[in-house]
């Protein structure tokens, strides 16, 4: 029904408006399509009419907006933005679920391990390898995407979780050194917030491999 001008006119029309995520995109581009080929066989419109009246019923959708969870300097298009938001949240509710399954086996597993006591006794120092680790492999997978130019909505969410690791960074110091002054902070609080860190790390390197997932799938050049 729909020649291959119309299909690039209308991928076209999607890279426009900022759906730049190849997952994303080509979802959003099998809707349209689909929208338009049902206005032209129902209601008897060329490509060009029904495309028209296509474009203004995904207006709202592709209406730029932010989220302070990405950042007020990272506006996308609505829809891109709730698929977002979508995968963030459920991240970061694996995040704490993973948090508190490691805090009560390290808590449970020290009757058996002094695990406990050795990671607060070396928590600075487990602290600056997960760090170091971390922040050379987020280096290199941040740089691997933008030279492939191959973003999906994974790898987007991938980075985001990494703008507040100066965040994570700062206040990992502070619970640390209120824990060792007179300020007598329980050490179940600096437990907590360093395996809270790792399950950070952990749920984003999940993120990365659905990205990878993906591109595999589709057989695009795997970042």
């Amino acid at each position: 029904m729909l020649s291959n001008k119309d299909v690039e006119a209308v991928e076209c029309f999607v890279l426009a408006k900022g759906i730049t995520c190849v997952d994303f995109k080509y979802e959003v581009l099998d809707h349209m399509l689909t929208d338009i080929e049902e206005r032209m066989v129902m209601d008897d419109l060329n490509f060009d009419i029904a495309f028209h009246e296509v474009k203004k019923k995904w207006e709202t959708s592709f209406r730029s907006t932010f989220s302070f969870w990405f950042g007020v300097s990272y506006a996308r298009p609505k829809i891109v933005m709730q698929k977002c938001l979508k995968l963030m949240n459920a991240s970061m509710l694996n995040t704490l679920l993973l948090t508190l399954t490691l805090f009560i086996g390290v808590y449970f597993g020290n009757h058996f391990l002094p695990i406990k006591s050795l990671i607060i006794s070396n928590i600075i120092k487990v602290y600056s390898v997960i760090c170091v680790i971390s922040a050379v492999t987020f280096l290199y997978h941040f740089l691997d995407i933008r030279v492939k130019k191959l973003e999906t909505t994974y790898s987007y969410c991938y980075k985001r979780h990494f703008i507040c690791v100066p965040f994570y960074n700062f206040t990992m110091l502070l619970i640390e050194n209120a824990y060792k002054s007179s300020l007598n902070v329980p050490e179940w609080i600096t437990l907590m917030w360093l395996l809270f860190f790792i399950a950070i790390y952990g749920m984003s390197f999940a993120m990365l491999s659905k990205h990878k997932t993906y591109l595999s799938y589709y057989h695009l050049q795997v970042t």
